[in-house]
């Protein structure tokens, strides 16, 4: 340990005892013994209250925790002379057929009886938890779900590790606590109010101590001279450090509160043999621009982007609704291919682009896919225009994803995406392009989806000028009740249908990450 920060030669060494009166560690691990009855773990609920009253006997100072400890100890004592009498007296009745069989023999070694209650072991053996029932009847612990048992257990051993502390380690100057995925067997909506609340026990459990310091006979005065009596008690420096797998406890948390463990492989060549994995901390408080629409969005679309294999996001619902149907078809067509897990998230062409440092430090592949929206500025007025007139995209995805090109146009965007969608660090950007090369191309999904499929929408042949064909592509959509109906329409219906090559283009590129950060940047 550095004594002077300014001077490397100046350290001296730190034994563990020292690190351990400046930082304490408890853990909760994610098999607390609910549904394990099999194993000896009828009354997990019973050994966490043994597990304070063991903290209470640690304990400095006295609190009503340490008192009633004392209090069930007297009454075990007195007990315990009850029972021995009791027990003396069955020796006795019994001894003379003990003697019938020889002993005590020669050595004339008589026994006696001796009771001994344990309140800690009669609280983790004996201890049950109850739940009233009707008419009377009380259901066992057993009988309850196993995610109100979860709730309860975790928080019962929480109390515990402060008792502990408190009673232990009142100096130390932080206490890390581990919550290993407190989500098992917790329902979406417990998840999202614990992780929100898990924070507030910091000051609540020193209150309870202090309320129950002041109810305790003889205590009200101490604690009110003190000023503690329903204030705070000893001071508990908690900080939790909880992994999980839910994106319920995830989406809750601050950027600057999330720390992303990706396992990624170097790449290799190909035919060799993948390099050994390593798993990779990523920081994302790094994430700054845009943190506030991005948390709200992941919180309030329950998007599970934290813990997707790869990613796709989409312009509106009609995508939302044509692509896993084109995955499927796609796929199909690809048979062995490794089921991954990929997130599906519609966020607009409006808001794409707000993703991009996210998906870029997190390193998962990522395909976004949005429209062109080509739009004339050339007059006084900007209007929409088709594809075969140039124009500029009128996207803020696309603009921002081609930032370093000032005001590019539609004819560089298709010239670019020639040979295969642009590509850059882990994400793919595919917006439409032309069936065939010189052919007509699509403003939007439904335009590129009725030429990839001319003859279900009875567009001319194929040597009709390309702005006629998009002009009938755009008229033949626009009869259709609505964008999603379109999509529905088709991805139900029984005709069969090929996918916009865009989109196809997108998706093969997708199947294709292996989930090693692509290192190509075609922008």
């Amino acid at each position: 340990m550095a004594v002077d920060p300014t001077d490397e030669a100046n350290v001296r060494p730190v034994d563990l005892a020292d690190v351990r009166t400046l930082v304490r560690v408890d853990f909760v691990e994610a098999q607390r013994g609910l549904d394990d009855e099999g194993e000896g773990h009828t009354a997990p609920i019973g050994a966490v209250f043994e597990q304070l009253l063991t903290a209470a006997e640690k304990s400095q100072n006295a609190t009503w925790l340490e008192e009633l400890a004392a209090s069930i100890d007297t009454t075990l004592v007195d007990t315990s002379g009850s029972l021995d009498s009791s027990l003396q007296e069955v020796r006795e009745r019994v001894a003379p057929t003990l003697k019938a069989f020889g002993y005590p023999g020669l050595g004339n070694q008589e026994f006696v009886t001796a009771a001994r209650l344990d309140s800690k072991r009669l609280l983790r053996n004996f201890t049950r938890i109850h739940y009233p029932g009707v008419a009377g009847v009380r259901f066992p612990e057993s009988y309850n779900g196993l995610g109100t048992r979860n709730l309860v257990m975790i928080l019962l051993k929480l109390f515990t590790c402060y008792r502990d502390h408190t009673a232990t380690s009142p100096g130390t100057g932080i206490h890390l606590v581990f919550l290993e995925e407190p989500e098992a067997h917790l329902h979406p909506q417990m998840q999202e109010a614990f992780i929100q609340r898990l924070t507030y026990s910091v000051s609540l459990f020193p209150r309870i101590d202090a309320q129950m310091r002041a109810n305790m006979p003889g205590q009200a005065g101490a604690a009110e001279e003190s000023g503690t009596a329903g204030g705070d008690g000893p001071r508990w420096n908690a900080q939790f450090v909880v992994t999980t797998h839910s994106a319920h406890v995830a989406n809750r948390g601050c950027f600057s509160d999330i720390r992303y463990f990706r396992k990624e492989e170097d790449a290799v060549e190909s035919g060799s043999d993948p390099g050994p994995a390593r798993t990779v901390i990523k920081d994302l408080s790094q994430v700054t621009d845009d943190e506030r629409f991005l948390r709200r969005y992941l919180t309030l679309t329950r998007a599970d982007l934290y813990f997707a294999d790869k990613a796709i996001l989409v312009e509106g619902a009609s995508e939302r609704v044509f692509v896993p149907a084109a995955e499927e078809k796609l796929a199909a067509r690809r048979p062995g291919e490794t089921a991954q897990y990929v997130t599906l998230m519609e966020v607009g062409g409006a808001h794409a682009h707000k993703f991009y440092p996210l998906l870029k430090l997190l390193g998962i592949p990522a395909l976004i896919i949005t429209d062109l929206d080509p739009v004339d500025k050339s007059g006084p007025k900007m209007r929409k225009c088709p594809v075969s007139e140039a124009g500029h995209p009128h996207n803020p995805s696309i603009k921002a994803w081609f930032s370093e090109t000032q005001d590019i146009t539609v004819a560089e965007l298709l010239q670019r995406a020639k040979t295969g969608p642009p590509i850059a660090d882990s994400m793919c950007l595919a917006y439409q392009v032309p069936e065939e090369p010189g052919g007509p191309c699509g403003r939007t999904f439904e335009d590129a989806f009725a030429l990839a499929n001319r003859a279900l929408f009875g567009i001319s042949p194929r040597d009709t000028p390309a702005k006629e064909l998009e002009e009938e592509a755009r008229s033949s959509v626009e009869r259709k009740r609505s964008k999603v109906d379109f999509a529905l329409d088709h991805v139900l219906g029984d005709h069969d249908w090929e996918v916009p090559k865009y989109i196809k283009r997108g998706l093969e590129w997708l199947m294709a990450q292996d989930g090693t950060a692509t290192k190509a940047d075609d922008k």
